[in-house]
């Protein structure tokens, strides 16, 4: 597809899973794709903001090589 000649549309969505912690607080709440999780998530331990630059890496991966960096038959393969 050649993306000069055709309108690209791009969406970003906030499905409300959103979660406000100070700089150096941890939280425990397991939500999302597994896929693009960071490890300390799919585990089940705390973890913080640096989870959420994982999982930013992830998607920057994907959209860079349109593969993406970890695969698995299920979530356990995934951990």
């Amino acid at each position: 597809m050649d993306l000069v000649k055709n309108k690209a549309h791009v969406k970003i969505a906030d499905l409300g899973f959103a979660k406000e912690l100070d700089y150096e607080d941890f939280t425990k709440t397991c939500i999302g794709t597994p896929i693009i999780m960071a490890p300390q998530v799919m585990q089940g331990d705390f973890y913080n903001h640096k989870a959420d630059v994982w999982s930013l890496g992830v998607v920057f991966f994907e959209l860079i090589t349109g593969y993406t960096p970890f695969t698995g038959e299920d979530r356990d393969d995934l951990k």
